[in-house]
């Protein structure tokens, strides 16, 4: 008896954390025949630390490697809410990461018939979190923390998926699921409007000086009086390689936030945008 409720109790413990999520979206996506690797780690330049991704799921579409970076948030009482300042915001192609290099892409929108690209879809400038439970604002550390990481890992997962790869045609997709709802709030003329929604798509810079080959040779002569107990010995090579893969990919990126209970309509959305690449003409326009 004893050891049943004991049993139980760490089974309602578990609930509660984020391992029950990464365990659930890590199995739909096996199931629907992504190669998942659960609890992948990646360099973090800032820190010079081996820092961990939730999940990085990879599948073939359409001849082409696509490869989905994912954190994954648990939270019993918080709601998350996105500031959205306009109806049709502007989508940058070369935030959708990529590789090779596409010659002449704003031209040619090869990407333009991708979920990233999708207008209809909002994208937010800011953010809130509501505590649904005490009816009042709460702290933005899961989002801040997933806008932090993925940008990081994305480049070190191309890192080592491009290298003895370099002419495979890749899209490395950086997203964020979230256990509870999501939703955007927009103002205009009509005044405030709030809406759940299944995905939204948020736009960052991102430009640490760790990750800038120009600013790379003061940083590291410093790191010797910076680096905490926690920081690794990272070989000049691997570094070079992450400071390429970073100033390939430049500075925009764009992370989805997907709600977990619309997690298979988004995962079929991405899946229909890849099939409709021209991947003649992504290989007429390879540097």
């Amino acid at each position: 008896m004893t050891s049943k409720t004991s049993e139980e109790k760490i089974k309602k413990f578990i609930e509660k954390t984020g391992f029950i999520l990464e365990m659930k979206v890590s199995q739909y996506l096996i199931e629907q025949n992504w190669q998942v690797e659960v609890g992948n780690s990646f360099i973090d330049l800032e820190e010079m630390k081996r820092r961990e991704i939730d999940i990085v799921a990879t599948k073939i579409i359409n001849n082409i490697e696509v490869t989905l970076i994912i954190e994954c948030k648990q939270s019993n009482q918080d709601q998350w809410v996105f500031i959205c300042s306009s109806k049709n915001p502007t989508r940058f192609y070369y935030s959708t990461k990529h590789s090779p290099k596409i010659k002449t892409l704003s031209s040619k929108k090869i990407l333009n018939v991708m979920h990233t690209m999708d207008k209809t879809v909002s994208l937010a400038q800011n953010y809130i979190t509501f505590d649904k439970r005490k009816n009042k604002k709460a702290n933005t550390l899961q989002i801040e923390e997933s806008l932090y990481k993925l940008p990081k890992s994305l480049i070190d997962v191309a890192r080592k998926s491009i290298i003895f790869q370099e002419e495979k045609k890749k899209i490395f997709i950086p997203c964020c699921i979230f256990s509870d709802e999501i939703f955007s709030a927009q103002y205009s003329e009509n005044g405030l409007s709030v809406k759940e929604q299944s995905v939204i798509q948020y736009n960052i810079q991102f430009e640490p000086k760790a990750y800038s080959k120009k600013n790379r040779l003061k940083i590291d002569e410093s790191f010797t009086e910076t680096l905490g107990k926690e920081s690794v010995n990272i070989s000049p090579l691997i570094i070079e390689m992450i400071l390429d893969i970073a100033d390939k990919f430049g500075t925009k990126y764009q992370i989805d936030f997907v709600s977990n209970k619309h997690l298979k309509d988004y995962l079929n959305k991405v899946e229909e945008g890849v099939k409709l690449i021209s991947t003649r003409k992504w290989s007429m326009n390879v540097k």
